[in-house]
C-alpha cells in the first residue's frame, strides 16, 4: 500500500521552494528539508538561491556582506596580507553550501547576542541613569539602524580575529607590526572608533572571570598573574583575540571548572601586539571621515565635559595583583603539588595528588611510646617483689 503524502509534498516544486524562501533562519530550513524526499529534492534544485534568501532573512542585507567575508576569511588558510582586498571573498556568497550557511547562522547568533548585551549595558551606564531630567530621545530603545551598525562592528572584530590571531600557533609578528596596512586602512576612522568601543566592551565582560582566576587559582598565583588592566593588557588581549565564540563561553562560565575550561587553566599566551596595540597605533584617518563620527551626540551626552584622569592602584582599592599573603600561600601550595581553587577561608577545594596536603597527613605513631620506658622499669620492680618458689 502506497504511503500517503502530506499536503506540502503534493504542492508543485516552485511552491515548495517559495515556502522555503520564507523561512527565517538556516537551522529551521535544514530541519524542514530533511522531513521528506520531495522537500529535499525541491531544495537541491535551487539550493543556492534559497540559502541566499534565508540568510538574507536571518542576517539582513545590510550586514550580510560582512558576515560572508568573515566566513570566507575563517576558511582562508594561510591568510594573506591583502585578504580584505580580494574580491573573490564576496563572490563566495553565490556559491554557499549548507555547512557554510550553518556557520554564518551560528556566528550571527553570537553577533546578535553581543549586540543586545552591549546595548543593555550601555543603557545601564551612569550617562543614562542620572537623576537629572532625561531628554525623550535617551529613553528610546536602540533603532534597527543602530543595531546593524553595532552588528557590523562585531563582524569587523571577528574578521580582525581571523586575520591576526594565529589560534594555537604563535602570533605572527609581521601582522602585528603592520596592522594599519593589513586591516585599519580598509576602514574609516569612525569605524575603528566603533571597534575600540567593542574592544572596551569585550575587555570589561571577560575581566571578572579573569580576575577570579587571578584571585583564587593556585597555578595562576605561581605564574604571578596580574589583574586585568587597560594599562597593562598583555595577558588578557590574547583572550579577547580568541573571538566571539570563545568570549561567549567565558561570559557564560559560572563555576570554577567552567571558568577554567573557558579561560584555559594554563596562563594565557603573552602578546602586546593585538587589537589594543593596533587601535592605539592606528592611523588618524582623513578629516572627512572623522566628520562622520557622531561628535554632536557625544557633546549632548556631556561625556567629555571633564578630562579623563587615570586612578592609581590605591584609589582603585587594590593593587595590580592579590595580596602578598595570598600569593605566598598559593605559591607554597603549588610547590607542594596542590592545584585548583583556593581561598584564605577555605582550602578544602584545593586538589592534592595524594588526597590531602602534606602538612595535613596524620602523623605515624612512634613504635615505642614515651611512657614505655617508665612502664618497663615498673615491670622490673614488680617482678623483683614477687616471691618465686625455690627449686628443690
Amino acid at each position: 500500500m502506497e504511503q500517503s503524502k502530506s499536503r506540502l509534498e503534493l504542492l508543485p516544486v516552485e511552491s515548495i521552494q517559495a515556502i522555503q524562501c520564507l523561512i527565517e533562519n538556516v537551522p529551521d530550513l535544514l530541519s524542514i528539508i530533511l522531513t521528506c524526499k520531495a522537500i529535499y529534492k525541491a531544495f537541491l534544485s535551487a539550493n543556492g538561491l534559497m540559502l541566499k534568501q534565508v540568510l538574507t532573512n536571518e542576517i539582513g542585507s545590510e550586514v550580510l556582506s560582512e558576515a560572508v567575508l568573515a566566513d570566507s576569511i575563517s576558511r582562508h588558510v594561510p591568510v594573506s596580507d591583502d585578504v580584505l582586498d580580494e574580491p573573490d571573498n564576496l563572490k563566495a556568497y553565490s556559491n554557499l553550501k549548507i555547512f557554510d550557511s550553518l556557520f554564518l547562522s551560528k556566528i550571527h547568533s553570537h553577533v546578535v547576542y553581543f549586540t543586545n548585551d552591549l546595548i543593555s549595558k550601555a543603557f545601564l551606564s551612569a550617562i543614562f541613569t542620572k537623576n537629572s531630567p532625561i531628554p525623550m530621545w535617551r529613553q528610546l530603545p536602540a533603532s534597527d539602524e543602530e543595531k546593524r551598525r553595532i552588528q557590523r562592528t562585531f563582524y569587523h572584530f571577528q574578521i580582525y580575529r581571523y586575520i591576526v590571531y594565529g589560534g594555537k600557533t604563535p602570533f605572527r609578528a609581521h601582522l602585528h607590526m603592520d596592522q594599519n596596512r593589513i586591516f585599519f586602512n580598509h576602514f574609516s576612522v569612525w569605524e575603528y572608533k566603533q571597534l575600540a568601543c567593542v574592544h572596551d566592551y569585550m575587555f570589561r565582560i571577560i575581566a571578572p572571570g579573569f580576575d577570579e582566576l587571578v584571585d583564587h587559582d593556585v597555578k595562576w598565583a605561581e605564574h604571578r598573574m596580574q589583574y586585568a588592566s587597560f594599562d597593562d593588557p598583555e595577558y588578557i588581549e590574547p583572550l579577547i583575540a580568541r573571538g566571539l565564540f570563545a568570549i561567549r563561553d567565558m561570559l557564560e562560565a559560572k563555576s570554577y571548572e567552567q571558568i577554567c575550561i573557558a579561560y584555559c587553566q594554563d596562563s594565557p599566551n603573552y602578546s602586546s601586539h593585538l587589537l589594543h596595540h593596533g587601535l592605539r597605533n592606528s592611523t588618524d584617518g582623513s578629516g572627512e571621515d572623522d566628520d562622520k563620527f557622531v561628535n554632536n551626540r557625544l557633546l549632548e551626552l556631556r561625556v567629555m565635559e571633564n578630562e579623563w584622569e587615570m586612578t592609581n592602584d590605591a584609589e582603585n582599592g587594590r593593587g595590580s595583583r592579590p595580596s602578598k599573603e595570598s600569593m605566598e600561600r598559593r605559591g607554597r601550595i603549588y610547590l607542594a603539588g596542590g592545584r585548583g581553587w583556593w581561598t584564605a577561608e577555605d582550602e578544602s577545594k584545593v586538589v592534592w595528588p595524594h588526597g590531602c596536603a602534606p602538612w595535613d597527613k596524620p602523623k605515624e605513631l612512634d613504635r615505642w611510646n614515651t611512657k614505655d620506658g617508665r612502664s618497663i622499669d615498673e615491670a622490673k620492680e614488680f617482678i623483683k617483689k614477687l616471691k618465686l618458689p625455690t627449686l628443690r
